[in-house]
C-alpha cells in the first residue's frame, strides 16, 4: 500500500466541527477516539443535497428537508422542515428506511424492510432459541422519486417469499446501476444467503443476482447484512457479515448481477456486520467489529464467550464481539489496508450497525444504533494522521 503521511498534529481542527465540547456522559463506560467530534444532534437517516442545494433527509416513512451550510444544519441553527410521509397508504409495504441512494440522475431509491408484515419464531424474549419450523417472512421492497423526494413511486416488493435480514446499503455504479444487497432466509437449510438485486432504470425494475451461500444453521448464520462499494476499475467488491471468525469478501465484474469471486477476506471478525465507504478522495474507509476487543491475551482470547446452537443463533459457536468498533483505510482500492484501531468503545454495551456518510468532502459522519455519545464526526486529514500502515 501506499504510504500514508502523516499530518502534524495542529492540523487538528476539531473546535471548528459542529460539536459539544467534551461530554462524556461516562468516562468509564463510552471511550472515543481523539480524532472524533461528538454531534449535538445525530442526523439519523440518509442525507442527500438535490439538485437546488437543499438538503433532504430520508428516514423512516418521510423526508425532511433545510437550505443551509451543512454545519448550520447539523448543529440545529437551520432547521429541518417538518416530515413530509412518503407513503400514505396501508399495508403491505410501508416503507421503514433500511438503506436509500441517490442516482446520478438526481433521483431516489429507498430499499427497506417489510415490518408492517413481519412474521417470525422468535419468542416474545428475544430469546436465541426460535422455532425454525415457523413460516418466516419478512419482504424487501422500493420505492422511487423522480422529483427530487416531493412525490414517490414504483413502490413494490423486489423479494418476497421467506424472511429478509437487515439491509445494509445501497449502490449507485458510475454507470448508475442501483445496486441493493439483500440476506435471505433460506427455509430448508435454515440459514442466510446473500445476493444482491440490480435496477437498471433507476428503481423501476429490478433483477437477482446468483446467491453466496456460506453454509450453516441458524436463526443468525451464513452470509449475512454485506455491504457494496465500487472499485477504480468497475468491479464490486463487497464483505459479508459470517460466523466463521472473519468477514469474507465477494467480487462482481457485471455491476452486481454475477458474484464469482468469493473467499475469506484478511479482517477478523465478530458476527457483527461491516459497513465501507468510498470517499470523493477515492479512498475507502471501513468500520466493523473485531473477532476480539484490543489488548486481550491469548489465554483470554481462547475462553472469550460464544454463542451457539443448531436451534439458536449459529451451527458452530460464534463471537458477538460488539464493545468496539475499528476503523481501516485503503488508497489502492481495497487492495491493502492500514493497520485497524478502535475508534469507538463502549464497554457495557454495543458499537454496532454504524453506517459512514461523507456530509461534504472529508468531513465523515458516523451513525449507528448506538448510544448516541458515540454519534461521532471525523476528519479525513485527522483519521490520516493516525492511521498507521499494517
Amino acid at each position: 500500500m501506499t504510504p500514508i503521511r502523516l499530518l502534524p498534529i495542529a492540523l487538528i481542527l476539531l473546535p471548528a466541527l459542529p460539536v459539544i465540547a467534551d461530554d462524556n456522559p461516562d468516562p468509564s463506560r463510552y471511550w472515543r477516539h481523539p480524532i472524533c467530534a461528538t454531534l449535538p444532534e445525530p442526523v439519523k437517516g440518509y442525507v442527500f443535497t438535490r439538485s437546488d442545494g437543499t438538503m433532504i433527509r430520508i428516514f423512516s416513512n418521510a423526508t425532511r428537508t433545510a437550505r443551509g451550510d451543512w454545519d448550520a444544519i447539523a448543529s440545529g441553527r437551520v432547521p429541518w422542515s417538518e416530515p413530509r410521509t412518503m407513503y400514505e397508504g396501508g399495508p403491505p409495504g410501508i416503507p421503514e428506511v433500511d438503506t436509500a441512494a441517490q442516482t446520478n440522475n438526481g433521483n431516489f431509491v429507498v430499499v427497506y424492510r417489510d415490518v408492517s408484515t413481519r412474521h417470525f419464531g422468535w419468542d416474545p424474549d428475544w430469546e436465541w432459541a426460535p422455532d425454525l419450523e415457523i413460516e418466516w417472512r419478512q419482504d424487501a421492497w422500493a420505492i422511487r422519486s423522480a422529483d427530487g423526494g416531493e412525490t414517490w413511486d414504483h413502490r413494490q416488493p423486489i423479494y418476497h417469499g421467506s424472511f429478509v435480514g437487515w439491509l445494509r446499503e445501497t449502490l449507485v455504479t458510475r454507470r448508475n446501476v442501483v445496486v441493493v444487497s439483500v440476506s435471505e432466509w433460506r427455509k430448508p437449510d435454515h440459514r442466510f444467503v446473500t445476493r444482491t438485486y440490480t435496477s437498471t432504470d433507476e428503481g423501476r425494475t429490478w433483477q437477482k443476482s446468483n446467491a453466496i451461500d456460506l453454509g450453516g444453521r441458524g436463526n443468525h448464520d451464513g452470509a449475512i447484512e454485506a455491504t457494496l462499494t465500487e472499485l477504480s476499475d468497475g468491479r464490486l467488491y463487497m464483505l459479508i457479515r459470517t460466523n466463521l471468525d472473519r468477514l469474507w469478501e465477494a467480487y462482481s465484474e457485471d455491476e452486481g448481477r454475477t458474484w464469482l469471486t468469493i473467499r475469506p477476506s484478511i479482517f477478523d471478525a465478530s458476527s457483527s456486520p461491516a459497513f465501507i465507504r468510498r470517499l470523493k478522495s477515492g479512498r475507502h474507509v471501513m468500520v466493523w467489529n473485531r473477532l476480539y476487543p484490543e489488548g486481550l491475551s491469548e489465554q483470554e482470547k481462547a475462553s472469550y464467550p460464544r454463542r451457539a446452537g443448531n436451534n439458536g443463533v449459529t451451527q458452530r459457536p460464534s463471537n458477538w464481539q460488539r464493545n468496539e468498533l475499528s476503523i481501516v483505510v485503503s488508497d489502492d482500492d481495497c487492495r491493502t489496508w492500514t493497520k485497524p484501531f478502535v475508534l469507538l468503545r463502549d464497554r457495557k454495551g454495543e458499537v454496532v450497525y454504524q453506517v459512514i456518510a461523507e456530509v461534504k468532502p472529508g468531513l465523515i459522519q458516523i451513525v449507528g444504533k448506538t448510544h448516541d455519545y458515540l454519534h461521532v464526526m471525523i476528519r479525513e486529514e485527522d483519521l490520516l494522521r493516525v492511521a498507521r500502515p499494517r
